[in-house]
């Protein structure tokens, strides 16, 4: 699964060595331009670097170990982030480029061997030109959010009918349905949203819950054999 870094170098390389490695399948990620807000991190008080807080010490009272723990052992630090004093959020908002655009999608088109899917997909333009491109394969992700059954089933119309207007049947383009926001204290059930978009139960269906990867990884999978 590929992001696109702002030194597009390291995303490049990247290719390159997955594809040195014998991978058979890329999915090129464009939903993440900005870093999420991650709320959770913040109700739980995540941070880099760790820090004590008046809830972690609440926490630990009842828990001995845990001071035994950290007081005889190495402060707890992450390799990757040992350098960086902001929050993930923010570490990965200087990472990843907001600025990816259709030539990205065709460098790597033009460098990788295998099978593409582009995973994040946010409009039915979007969707078009990258199948254009000559991509393998689509992940369409549904929100379950019940103000968005309407816009997640006129989304998957445009597709299917912007597709035919330029020859393409979209049963012809492997596509993989992920429904998304599954945590959702209102969130629909997943047999009403796939009523809407896929009535006829024609595409593989993911329950899925990005914020803490649940279901992402069966997605992925499931288009991998797909493409």
């Amino acid at each position: 699964q590929l992001y696109v870094m702002r030194e597009r170098e390291v995303s490049y390389g990247l290719v390159e060595r997955a594809a040195e490695a014998g991978f058979d399948s890329l999915f090129f990620t464009v939903d993440t331009p900005v870093g999420g807000a991650r709320l959770r991190d913040s109700r739980n008080g995540f941070s880099i670097p760790p820090q004590l807080t008046i809830g972690t010490v609440i926490n630990a009272i009842p828990r001995p170990w845990w001071w035994i723990d950290f007081l005889t052992t190495e402060p707890l630090a992450f390799a990757s982030l040992d350098r960086w004093s902001g929050t993930v959020a923010e570490l990965l908002d200087t990472m990843f480029d907001p600025t990816v655009t259709f030539e990205d999608l065709a460098w790597i088109k033009s460098q990788w061997p295998g099978k593409l899917v582009v995973k994040g997909i946010q409009t039915v333009t979007d969707a078009r030109a990258v199948t254009e491109l000559g991509v393998d394969g689509i992940v369409f992700v549904a929100d379950s959010a019940p103000n968005r059954l309407r816009a997640n089933a006129e989304s998957m119309r445009n597709l299917r009918e912007n597709l035919a207007e330029h020859g393409i049947y979209i049963n012809d383009v492997p596509i993989v349905i992920q429904i998304n926001k599954r945590d959702l204290p209102d969130a629909l059930p997943t047999a009403m949203i796939r009523a809407v978009i896929d009535p006829h139960k024609r595409y593989p269906t993911y329950e899925a819950v990005a914020s803490n990867g649940t279901g992402v990884f069966e997605t992925l999978k499931a288009t991998s054999r797909l493409v």
